[in-house]
Order: C-alpha cells, then sequence, then structure tokens
C-alpha cells in the first residue's frame, strides 16, 4: 500500500460554523499529540471570526463550533477514511476553549499590521477517530537554521480541493525573511500563491528531513503572494501549557 506521508495524516480540514446548517469558512489545522492529549493547532482568525490585528469581526457572525474532518477506519478506501466531529468552541459559561498567546501583539520593531495568529484547541470529540497518528509534540522541539530563498511546503486545503482522497495539497514556498533576524523571533514571511482554507496549514521544510516550522496564517494585507508563518516556537509556548491544563483563552 502506497504510504502517506506523516504531515498528510496529521493535517485535518475544518468546518467552522456560526450558527445554521452551512459553514461560513473553511480552514485547516495541525493534530498534535502531546503526552496523553490530543491538540489542534490553527488560526487565532479561524476560531474569532475576526480580523488577527484589528480584532474587526471578517465573518457574518461569531463562530461557536468547529467540524473537524479527523481521520477514521474506512475499509472500502485504500488509506483512511474521515469522521467529521464536532467541537464547541466555547464551554457551557461561554468562554473559549481554545488557548491563545498572552500577549498577541508585537513589538514596535515588527510590522505593525501584524498579531500573532495561532491558538492551540484541546479536543474533547474523538471517539472513533484515528488520532495517534497526529503531530507527535517532543518537548524543546529544535527549530532548524532556514535560510532565505530556501523551499518550503504549506500543507493544506486550498478552497477545500484534496490531494490523495481526504488528504491535503502541498503547495511549494520559499521562505522570504531572513527567519532568524527577526527582532521577536515570532514569525517569518513565505513567498507563496497560497489560497483560502488553508490558514492554520503546518509549513515544512525539506532540508535535512521533514521539520515543522510553523502554521501559516494567511496574506499581508494588499499583498496576494507574501504569506505570514507563525514559527513553531510559538505553537510549543501554546501546547506546553494546553499539557499542563491552562486553558483560559481570551
Amino acid at each position: 500500500m502506497p504510504q502517506l506521508h506523516p504531515f498528510s495524516t496529521s493535517t485535518l480540514r475544518l468546518d467552522v460554523y456560526a450558527g445554521g446548517d452551512e459553514p461560513c469558512a473553511y480552514a485547516t489545522g495541525l493534530l498534535i499529540n502531546s503526552g496523553a492529549r490530543d491538540l489542534l493547532v490553527t488560526n487565532w482568525h479561524v476560531v474569532t471570526g475576526r480580523h488577527p490585528f484589528t480584532g474587526e469581526l471578517k465573518l457574518p457572525a461569531r463562530p461557536q463550533e468547529l467540524v473537524i474532518w479527523h481521520r477514521a477506519i474506512d475499509n472500502s478506501l485504500p488509506h483512511l477514511g474521515v469522521r467529521a466531529m464536532r467541537e464547541a468552541l466555547y464551554d457551557g459559561s461561554g468562554n473559549p476553549r481554545w488557548i491563545e498567546p498572552s500577549n498577541r501583539r508585537l513589538s514596535a520593531f515588527e510590522d505593525s499590521r501584524l498579531s500573532i495568529d495561532v491558538v492551540v484547541v484541546p479536543l474533547i470529540n474523538t471517539n472513533n477517530c484515528v488520532t495517534n497518528l497526529g503531530f507527535q509534540w517532543i518537548s524543546r522541539n529544535v527549530e532548524p537554521y532556514v535560510e532565505p530563498g530556501s523551499a518550503v511546503s504549506i500543507v493544506g486545503y486550498p478552497r477545500r480541493i484534496m490531494g490523495v482522497v481526504n488528504y491535503p495539497i502541498w503547495k511549494t514556498g520559499q521562505v522570504a525573511s531572513d527567519i532568524h533576524a527577526h527582532p521577536d523571533q515570532k514569525h517569518f514571511l513565505v513567498d507563496a500563491m497560497t489560497r483560502e482554507g488553508m490558514s492554520g496549514a503546518p509549513v515544512v521544510t525539506q532540508s535535512g528531513g521533514s521539520t515543522f516550522l510553523g502554521i501559516y496564517s494567511g496574506r499581508l494585507p494588499d499583498e496576494p503572494e507574501i504569506g505570514i508563518v507563525w514559527r513553531s516556537t510559538v505553537v510549543q509556548e501554546l501546547v506546553e501549557r494546553a499539557t499542563r491544563g491552562s486553558f483560559s483563552g481570551t
């Protein structure tokens, strides 16, 4: 049987619901295994429906839940099938269930149009889903040195398009800024033609093996080809808080 890449199996399609029978947006998320917890990493703007810097609501209404297309056993398919599972974004008291950075703002030395656009959602509804193929998070993952111009892959579901049935598309881009020279060490830029639905996609370098670099969150304002990636160290801080059980959101 042909083998799927680990980042293909751990990258999941998301439908965003704000009430009603139809999704109001589509996105991508990375399933992470960290200790005994299953976590989903995606963008802040996906779960809030708001512009990541201005806070302006960009959807018709505030998102209430995600439908996550988890991996599931399906003996009629050559690979794992999918099972749509609903995951509430708010608890019974109306508190956000996701974990976001304690301070999303960047310093005055960075692009004034940006705020950190990453969250981790602790998953509850995973019955009869195959979650052990999620990205295996190891404490203190070492981020490699990556030069400007290096090729990267953005793994996601552009306009809900799939490659192998139920699995993501790998779009190629290039590192467009000096990753290790950004003052805040929180993000870098990529030169890539991405599409709607790729928000929350993992960004991977193939240099020296497949290594997770961060989470894609969309394009710079008015720049159709320059995208933003929030580095793996930002994700690491959120994963560690989730593992400790620190579930406060906004």
